[in-house]
């Protein structure tokens, strides 16, 4: 297996992370160790995630440019965020959003992955600002995080500290191949599972951990072929930016 970059997040360090050297020298490493894309990501109000791939060579090109907020040519239409359903590129009737107002996406690096299950990809979490003054966006949904984080600190002196439950159902084809149907039908925390799903959940637990997210727990749940992954406890945005 091709060994993936460290990329350990630390968001106490996102000023650092986020200097034009820095991030020169995070994109240089990236290239050496083969990663040729770097994935620009946000998330929709209605949880869908869209992102735009930036080969990394032309992403040292834009650093080149310095701190010109005109530099950076990634940029995703407003409506994306709140006007477009996950099912169909059609605009929501009555959401007010167009693709004329185009936001532009600002990296945080300090949020950057090579992706496991793309390893010539990494993957970093950005904001959205509107193109001329620069301004976090309203509808940028990790923005108004951050600000709501900010407002705790600043009016109420308490941080956020979430810990999160993934849960899922894994299905197969029945014996006709058309219908899909539970892997088993075992019951809460039940052994069987863990045994019959192990080659499955060693490779999820071992695409998580190399993302550097910390996994406490995993068992079976109620429902048939229902799986659950504990993450650990993290700061509200760093463990919204973990299960994105």
């Amino acid at each position: 297996m091709k060994a993936i970059p460290s990329t350990s997040i630390d968001y106490e360090r996102s000023t650092q992370t986020n200097t034009l050297g820095y991030q020169a020298a995070v994109l240089r490493s990236l290239r050496a160790a083969n990663v040729k894309f770097l994935r620009y990501a946000i998330l929709d109000s209605f949880n869908t995630v869209r992102s735009k791939t930036v080969p990394i060579d032309h992403a040292l090109r834009i650093l080149k440019r310095g701190d010109d907020p005109f530099a950076n040519p990634v940029s995703i239409a407003e409506v994306c965020y709140a006007g477009l359903p996950p099912s169909a590129d059609v605009p929501v009737e009555g959401a007010g959003l167009t693709a004329k107002n185009v936001l532009a996406l600002r990296p945080d690096f300090a949020t950057l992955r090579v992706l496991p299950y793309s390893p010539s990809t990494a993957m970093v979490m950005c904001t959205s600002h509107d193109q001329r003054t620069g301004e976090l966006s309203p509808l940028c949904t990790r923005g108004l995080l951050e600000k709501a984080m900010q407002r705790g600190r600043d009016e109420l002196g308490v941080e956020f500290t979430v810990g999160a439950e993934l849960e899922f159902q894994l299905y197969r084809l029945g014996s006709d191949g058309d219908e899909l149907r539970p892997v088993d039908s075992s019951t809460f925390a039940n052994s069987a599972t863990l045994n019959e799903q192990e080659e499955f959940i060693a490779d999820v637990y071992e695409k998580i951990t190399q993302q550097d997210i910390n996994v406490e727990l995993i068992h079976s749940e109620s429902a048939p072929g229902q799986l659950e992954v504990v993450l650990g406890y993290e700061n509200a945005l760093q463990i919204a930016d973990n299960i994105f």
